[in-house]
């Protein structure tokens, strides 16, 4: 069963851009080819792309794009193998790349806790 989801407009990406700035909001043709893929063979643009600076601003976007109906597909580093980071319904790819902070490590307990974006080689 194929979905049919409702395209963002003008303004849908104008509100994108006042949560995340609109250094963070891309919708021209370098990012959505950037973002349209990941290391598996399947290839599907996003109508935006957004790079959330905060978990506020994530929350944000996500209760958004269920108000609005839109795809959302959210993307760690593009690693995958699986096409689990391609946008293949469209709509709102959201990058979790900025949220890339170490909050805390604790030698003691041999533990870490970081937020999503974080890579195992900084880490």
């Amino acid at each position: 069963m194929i979905t049919h989801y409702p395209s963002l407009q003008p303004e849908d990406i104008k509100s994108l851009a006042r949560i995340v700035g609109r250094d963070y909001c891309h919708n021209d043709r370098l990012h959505i080819d950037l973002y349209s893929y990941d290391s598996s063979p399947y290839i599907h643009p996003p109508e935006v792309v957004v790079l959330p600076g905060t978990i506020s601003e994530m929350a944000q976007i996500v209760a958004l794009a269920r108000r609005r109906n839109w795809p959302l597909t959210g993307r760690g580093a593009g690693t995958s193998l699986s096409g689990g980071a391609v946008p293949i319904c469209g709509g709102v790819l959201m990058s979790l790349a900025r949220l890339n902070r170490i909050v805390h490590i604790d030698p003691i307990e041999q533990t870490v806790l970081v937020e999503c974006g974080v890579v195992n080689l900084v880490l």
